[in-house]
């Protein structure tokens, strides 16, 4: 009865043998370098989820100089710039990367970032989505984002009379 069990287990096993071997061919097949690109598919891809989460954690933050280097040379003083004069007042509490997406040329994806944040003087947490846009640079072997955060507009914030006549509805004032 034992050597049944070892019998089946023989002939099994050269079976789940060229599965895997298949299974790893495939892998490997698909994991190719790509004609210029000097890094395979799933390194590339690697580098992007990475590339993605670094920034938006750089962002998170607030570290504006650090995160410039996920930006094109050009694009670096005015993104500077324009989170420095609001750090002050706008806060992002929260980031997740929902999705990425590659192009159809393989140096191009988009990445899916939903937002967490508020603008002081309030501590009302909104949220918002934003679709990045990322670029495979062959040069420096990296990606890079090509629109960076933009800051959300401002909600107004009411006065306490104001929020008081909304509360109070048409005609009870």
């Amino acid at each position: 009865m034992g050597n049944v069990g070892m019998q089946g287990g023989r002939a099994a096993l050269p079976r789940a043998a060229a599965i895997a071997a298949l299974s790893l061919s495939f892998a490997l097949i698909a994991g190719c370098k790509s004609p210029g690109l000097g890094m395979s598919g799933y390194l590339r891809d690697k580098a992007l989820n990475n590339a993605a989460l670094e920034y938006n954690k750089l962002v998170r933050w607030q570290e504006w100089e650090r995160a410039c280097e996920y930006l094109k040379i050009d694009a670096q003083p005015a993104f500077t710039e324009k989170m420095e004069s609001q750090e002050e007042t706008f806060r992002l509490t929260d980031f997740e990367i929902k999705d990425t997406r590659p192009g159809n040329d393989s140096k191009s994806a988009t990445v899916r970032v939903v937002y967490r944040y508020y603008w002081l003087p309030s501590i009302t947490e909104q949220k918002m989505t934003v679709v990045q846009r990322w670029t495979w640079v062959d040069k420096e072997k990296r990606w890079m984002i090509e629109n960076p955060l933009a800051l959300p507009k401002r909600k107004a914030a009411k006065t306490p009379a104001a929020a008081a006549r909304a509360q109070a509805g048409p005609g009870e004032n």
